[in-house]
């Protein structure tokens, strides 16, 4: 993991932000926004995980969890998008 694939990730996760989804919306209104939030589900138990590798000093890349964490934002914009589109909301 390098830091280039986290701010890379970053820079997709703002270009979604910019079609400014609605926060307050029905999850899983379809089955590809409900295949997002479960990518999204495990992603961010995955984030955990590693961030407790981290603490324990058993993983010295701390970029790995900034990317996981930008992972985890882009899938919620990419499922809400896809609410949208679907109909839901």
């Amino acid at each position: 993991m390098y830091a280039w694939q986290a701010w890379q990730l970053r820079s997709w996760r703002e270009t979604k932000k910019g079609d400014r989804v609605s926060i307050v919306t029905k999850t899983g209104a379809n089955e590809i926004s409900s295949a997002l939030d479960i990518a999204r589900a495990i992603t961010r138990r995955t984030e955990r995980r590693i961030a407790a590798l981290l603490k324990k000093k058993m993983i010295a890349n701390g970029y790995i969890l900034i990317y996981l964490n930008r992972l985890s934002d882009l899938l919620y914009l990419l499922a809400r998008t896809q609410d949208k589109r679907g109909g839901a909301g």
